[in-house]
């Protein structure tokens, strides 16, 4: 099993309550504009602030609390002559 997932058994059940205030959130989402660049992948994106700006307001009227939370992993990924990880 690869490690991204997670035996069913040690996830908790979600209440209800959250699982229908989340899909209130989720059908509010529209698609962010890509403000930002990834000038090594020569790509552009949604920012997490633009995100968390977005989602903040409608997970606070659906009664949801944002909580950020980051991780830090590091990869030896093979590279193209690009330098993006394939």
């Amino acid at each position: 099993m690869p490690d991204t997932m997670i035996p069913t058994s040690v996830v908790p059940a979600m209440p209800v309550e959250i699982a229908k205030a989340i899909g209130e959130v989720m059908s509010q989402i529209k698609s962010l504009p890509k403000s930002e660049n990834n000038e090594h992948g020569g790509y552009q994106f949604a920012s997490i602030d633009a995100f968390l700006a977005f989602v903040g307001p409608l997970c606070a009227s659906a009664g949801l609390l944002n909580r950020v939370q980051f991780e830090t992993r590091s990869t030896n990924l093979p590279r193209s002559p690009r330098g993006v990880k394939i």
